[in-house]
C-alpha cells in the first residue's frame, strides 16, 4: 500500500531555525522541499544563504575518519556537547595527530635515506681499507662506480695498453661490475675521460661513511634498526593516542557531522520579513502518522508553529510515494520499481504482482524437483546476500513446485508422480471449430481473459481515485471496455462449451453500445469536462482518428488475449526439453540412465528455462497487464537524514 502523506510547514523567528532543525526536523522522517520554490507567490521571500562553517573542519579530519567508531551511539552525550566544543575537540585531535604523523614521516624519510646509502656502499663491503684515509691521498685520485660487463671487457684492453690506472673489482652480477679505480693526479683528466667513454657511473662517497666499507655498511644497518625502533615507538604513541581519544573523537565527529547536515537544511529554508522581524519557513512531506506526532510535540511551542495540508501540488509535483508492504511482499517491490513507482493516487500493485508473477512463473515452469531447487537456492541467496531478486526466485520456485505436482513432473521424469491435474503434453480438449486442442493452451487463454478483466477493474478503481470519471465510463479499460470485452469472453466460453448464446438484440447491445461509447470517448470527455473548444475543428479528421483508434483497441484486446498462450507453450516446452534430457541419458523408459547427464541436463534446463520464463512472466506483467491500469510516474519519498 501507499502511505498517506501530508504537506507540512514549520515557521518561526530566524533565531529559532537551528533549534527547529535540531529538535524537530532531524527527529522525524520528512522529505524537505525548497521552501522558496514552494512559496514563490509570496512577495518578499528570499533564500537563507550562509556558508556552512562546519565543512572546513570535516574536510580537515576526513583523513582520520577510519578512527571513528562506526558502532558509536550517536545520541550518547550529545546533549552535553555543543557544536563549538565539538569543533574545538576535532581541531585539537587533528593538530595532535598531524604532529605525531609529521614526526613519524621524518623517521620514514630518514630510513629511506639510510637505505639508499646502504644500497650504494653494499657492493664495496669486501674492501678492507678506511674510506676516510683515501681522502688523504695527495698524488693519487680514486673513483667509486660501476659499469656494464661489456664495457668492462673493453676497459681491460685499455689497461693492457699501459693506461695509468688500476681498477679493483669489488662485486658483480649478470649485467654490471662494481669497483674502484686509482689514477695519478697528473693523469686524472685523461683517464677519467676514458672511463666516462666506457659509461662508468661514478659514485661519490660522502661524509656519511666512516671506516672501511664493511664497517660503514654495518654502521648504516645499525642506524636503520635504530630508526625502525623510533618508527615503532611513533606507531605505538599514535595507537595509544587513538585509544585514549577515540570515544571523544567519535562523539565530536558525529556531533559536527550532524550539525553540518542540519546547517545544510538552511539552504532549503525561506526567509520572510514583516519589516521588523525575520521569520523562517521550512516545508516538506511527512507520513500522516508522523505529521500527527510532530503536531502533538509542537502544540505547546510558543516560538515555532506547525501547519499541514493534504493534496498539496507544488512546483515539484504532488505527494511523494512511500510503499508500505508486509515483509513477505517487500522484495516484490523490485518489480514495481523497475517499471516505475505508482502515482500517489494509484493503487499499489505489489500484492497483485507477487501473486500473479509467481502464478504465471509456476504455470510455465512446473517441476517439483527444479522448483524445490529454485526455492532453496533463492532463499539461501536472499539470506546471505539480501538480494530481493533471490527472494522473488524463491517464491516463484514454490509455485513451480506446486504446479509440478499438478503436472506430475519431477526433474523431467513424467512417470514418477501421478498428476493431480493434467499432463501438459498429453491432455487434449475438443472444441467447436478449433477441433482437438491442448488443454493447457485453452486454460491459458481463459486465465488471460480473467486477468485482462481484472486489470480493467483495477483501472476503474484508479480512475475513481483520481476523479477521472470520463476514464471510468468511456475508456477502453473502463466500464465500456469491461462490458464489451466481458461480453465477448462470455460468448466465446458459451460457444466453446456448447451452451446456447444470448439473443441477437442482447449481443448487439452488449457489443455495439460499449464500442460506440469508446469510439465517442473524446467528444464525450470534452462535454463532461466542459472543454469542447479543444476538439478538432475538422470533424472529418476527428472521425478518421476515432475509427483508427477503435481498430487499435480491438486489436489490443485480441493480441493481449492471445499473448497468454505462451503460458501453455512454455508448460509444454518444459516437458519436451526434459524429455530430450532423459533420452540423452538413456532414461526415457524409466531406467536410471546416466546420472551425470541427468544432473547436467537439469542444471542447464533449470538455468536457461528459468531465465526465459522469468522474463516472459515479467513481459506479461508489464505489457499485457500494467498497460491497462498502471500509470506510474511517482517520485520516491526520500526523507532528510
Amino acid at each position: 500500500m501507499i502511505a498517506k502523506m501530508r504537506f507540512v510547514r514549520l515557521t518561526g523567528p530566524v533565531s529559532e531555525l537551528d533549534r527547529a532543525i535540531e529538535k524537530y526536523v532531524s527527529g522525524h522522517e520528512i522529505q524537505l522541499e525548497n521552501a522558496v520554490a514552494e512559496l514563490k507567490d509570496i512577495t518578499g521571500i528570499r533564500s537563507h544563504i550562509e556558508y556552512n562553517r562546519y565543512i572546513d573542519i570535516l574536510n580537515k579530519v576526513a583523513g582520520y575518519t577510519e578512527y571513528v567508531d562506526k558502532e558509536f551511539n550517536c545520541s550518547a552525550g550529545f546533549s552535553d556537547v555543543s557544536a563549538d566544543d565539538a569543533v574545538a575537540s576535532l581541531e585539537k585531535f587533528a593538530a595532535d595527530m598531524s604532529s605525531l604523523h609529521v614526526e613519524r614521516k621524518g623517521y620514514l624519510n630518514k630510513k629511506e635515506h639510510l637505505i639508499s646509502l646502504l644500497r650504494d656502499i653494499e657492493p664495496y663491503s669486501n674492501l678492507q681499507f678506511d674510506i676516510q684515509k683515501l681522502k688523504d691521498f695527495k698524488y693519487i685520485k680514486y673513483r667509486f662506480g660501476r659499469m656494464t660487463k661489456a664495457d668492462y671487457k673493453k676497459l681491460k684492453d685499455y689497461l693492457d695498453e699501459d693506461m695509468c690506472s688500476i681498477f679493483c673489482e669489488c662485486d658483480s652480477d649478470k649485467d654490471n661490475v662494481w669497483g674502484i679505480y686509482f689514477v695519478p693526479c697528473s693523469e686524472a683528466g685523461k683517464v677519467d675521460a676514458v672511463y666516462s667513454s666506457l659509461h662508468f657511473e661514478r659514485f661519490v662517497v660522502g661524509d656519511e661513511y666512516s671506516g672501511s666499507p664493511k664497517d660503514a655498511k654495518s654502521g648504516i644497518e645499525d642506524r636503520i634498526n635504530s630508526v625502525e625502533t623510533k618508527i615503532l615507538e611513533c606507531d605505538k604513541t599514535i595507537e595509544e593516542y587513538i585509544v585514549r581519544h577515540k570515544d571523544e573523537f567519535s562523539k565530536a565527529y558525529y556531533k559536527v557531522k550532524k550539525a553540518s547536515g542540519n546547517f545544510d537544511v538552511r539552504k532549503l529554508a525561506a526567509i520572510t520579513s514583516d519589516g521588523e522581524n525575520d521569520s523562517f519557513v521550512l516545508c516538506g512531506w511527512m507520513e500522516q502518522k508522523n505529521a500527527d506526532e510532530l503536531y502533538q510535540e509542537l502544540k505547546n511551542e510558543e516560538q515555532i508553529f506547525f501547519l499541514s495540508e493534504e493534496d498539496h501540488v507544488g512546483p515539484f509535483g504532488g505527494p511523494p510515494v512511500k510503499l508500505k508492504n508486509p515483509k513477505i511482499l517487500k522484495p516484490f517491490e523490485l518489480l514495481i520499481r523497475m517499471y516505475g513507482l505508482p502515482n500517489y493516487h494509484e493503487m499499489d500493485p505489489t500484492w497483485f504482482v507477487a501473486i500473479s508473477y509467481s502464478l504465471l512463473f509456476g504455470i510455465m515452469f512446473g517441476d517439483v524437483g527444479q522448483g524445490i531447487c529454485l526455492a532453496i537456492g533463492g532463499f539461501i541467496l536472499y539470506k546471505v546476500k539480501k538480494m530481493d531478486l533471490a527472494y522473488v526466485i524463491a517464491v516463484a520456485g514454490i509455485f513451480s513446485t506446486i504446479f509440478g505436482f499438478l503436472f506430475g513432473s519431477v526433474f523431467g521424469y513424467e512417470e514418477l508422480l501421478k498428476p493431480l491435474w493434467i499432463k501438459p503434453t498429453e491432455s487434449m480438449a475438443s472444441l467447436p471449430l478449433v477441433g482437438s486442442m491442448n488443454t493447457v493452451f485453452a486454460v491459458a487463454i481463459v486465465i488471460g481473459m480473467a486477468l485482462i478483466i481484472l486489470m480493467m477493474i483495477f483501472n476503474i478503481i484508479n480512475a475513481v481515485r483520481m476523479k477521472c470519471m470520463h476514464d471510468v465510463l468511456f475508456d477502453h479499460n473502463g466500464i465500456a471496455g469491461i462490458v464489451f470485452y466481458g461480453a465477448v469472453c462470455v460468448v466465446v466460453l458459451l460457444f466453446m462449451t456448447g451452451h446456447a448464446l444470448p439473443g441477437g438484440i442482447v449481443l448487439g447491445v452488449m457489443f455495439g453500445l460499449p464500442l460506440l461509447l469508446i469510439l465517442l470517448k473524446e467528444p464525450l470527455t470534452a462535454i463532461i469536462t466542459k472543454k469542447t473548444d479543444e476538439l478538432p475543428k475538422e470533424k472529418g479528421v476527428m472521425v478518421i482518428q476515432m475509427f483508427f483508434e477503435i481498430i487499435e483497441v480491438l486489436l489490443s484486446y485480441f493480441s493481449n488475449t492471445l499473448s497468454f498462450v505462451r503460458l501453455g507453450g512454455f508448460a509444454v516446452s518444459h516437458a519436451s526439453m526434459m524429455a530430450v534430457v532423459t533420452m540423452l541419458a538413456g532414461a526415457e523408459h524409466g531406467e536410471t540412465g546416466n546420472i551425470l547427464v541427468i544432473i547436467l541436463g537439469n542444471l542447464f534446463v533449470c538455468a536457461l528455462e528459468g531465465l526465459i520464463v522469468g522474463i516472459q512472466a515479467m513481459r506479461l506483467e508489464y505489457y499485457e497487464m500494467f498497460n491497462r491500469f498502471y500509470k506510474g510516474g511517482g517520485r520516491e519519498f526520500t526523507p532528510y537524514e
